[in-house]
């Protein structure tokens, strides 16, 4: 299942958020920093012991105090000009971010799990309805091809209307044609 709503997704309550993060996993301007702003300082201590994260690849910790139970840290690339190579590094974080999730919640042997992504690559200067269309598009096609990942309900929580109106166009467009 893949759905959209607007919000805030450091106050909202799902077994796991996404994190766009740098490669060091500490806390960089936009919404990373204010993930690790309203985790506390446990999330900073946790990412310090993972010693950083490969471009593209994830990672999970606690959330401490955010609502959410979990973190998956997407180490996000810095984007220039939105082409196909760059399309490629944005959708490798959005899999990443996805078989990071399922694999910690099939070792935890869950039924199921919420994940709420951000539109990743945006905040790095990627266009946002390019980001938004990859977003979709990568989400559905690894469900496809790995239909054991549907466990996990998909959530993209948009930060602002812009972000809501593509996200909603997309969901319409892949699910209605």
């Amino acid at each position: 299942m893949i759905t959209t709503l607007k919000g805030d997704i450091t106050g909202l309550d799902f077994d796991m958020i996404v994190n766009p993060a740098s490669s060091s996993l500490m806390p960089q301007p936009g919404l990373c920093s204010q993930i690790f702003s309203k985790a506390g300082k446990g999330l900073v201590d946790e990412c310090i012991s993972l010693k950083g994260c490969e471009m593209t690849q994830a990672k999970i910790t606690k959330a401490y105090d955010l609502p959410s139970h979990f973190i998956v840290h997407v180490a996000m690339p810095v984007f220039i000009d939105s082409k196909e190579e760059e399309s490629e590094l944005l959708e490798a974080c959005y899999w990443n971010a996805l078989a990071c999730a399922y694999g910690f919640v099939f070792a935890q042997k869950r039924k199921e799990c919420t994940l709420a992504f951000p539109i990743l690559g945006y905040e790095q200067g990627f266009d946002k309805r390019k980001a938004c269309h990859i977003a979709v598009n990568t989400i559905q096609r690894l469900f496809r091809e790995y239909p054991d990942a549907k466990i996990i309900h998909v959530i993209f929580v948009c930060d602002d209307q812009e972000n809501y109106s593509y996200i909603k166009e997309e969901l319409h467009y892949a699910f209605h044609g």
